[in-house]
């Protein structure tokens, strides 16, 4: 598609106001998910394609305190930048027993790959609002009909095992 104008521009406002966009020629509105904006932004401008467990870390929560607290520090030290990992590993939540509990996982994983919540729970040794944090917080992947997926969870865990 030819643009009449420099896309930049466009792209950088799809990612400031993700969820909503309204479609330059035809002025229908869509829907679009945070992280495929920033995917297809990183897509148009010729970057290397990230994966869907990449996708996934842009929607992982951080705790905004805690960043707001290192950027004062940063700000106070004069650093000039931080990089986007730094801040994943300084200000999302933790997993404690991180490694006990994947290995619970690829246990559960071998009798099924789909688990309900409450099922999953007593067998990972945690409480089920443990698990609905860690599926707020972007940890736990879920199928379409809202169970746990434990091979994509587990693949997920294993990629982020710098920042856990």
């Amino acid at each position: 598609r030819s643009w009449d104008r420099d896309p930049l521009p466009l792209l950088q406002d799809i990612i400031s106001k993700p969820g909503k966009y309204e479609a330059p020629y035809t002025k229908e509105t869509h829907h679009i998910p945070p992280a495929l904006c920033t995917a297809a932004v990183f897509s148009f401008i010729g970057t290397t394609v990230m994966t869907p467990n990449e996708l996934r870390i842009l929607n992982l929560k951080l705790d905004v305190k805690t960043v707001k607290a290192l950027m004062e520090l940063y700000q106070q030290q004069n650093y000039g930048h931080t990089t986007v990992s730094e801040l994943l590993r300084l200000a999302t939540p933790k997993i404690d027993d991180k490694e006990e509990k994947l290995g619970l996982m690829k246990k559960c994983a071998a009798v099924r790959q789909v688990w309900n919540i409450s099922e999953l729970a007593p067998k990972l040794d945690v409480s089920r609002q443990t698990l609905y944090n860690w599926k707020s917080e972007g940890y736990l992947l879920l199928d379409s009909q809202g169970k746990v997926h434990l091979p994509s969870t587990i693949k997920l865990w294993e990629d982020l095992d710098w920042m856990l």
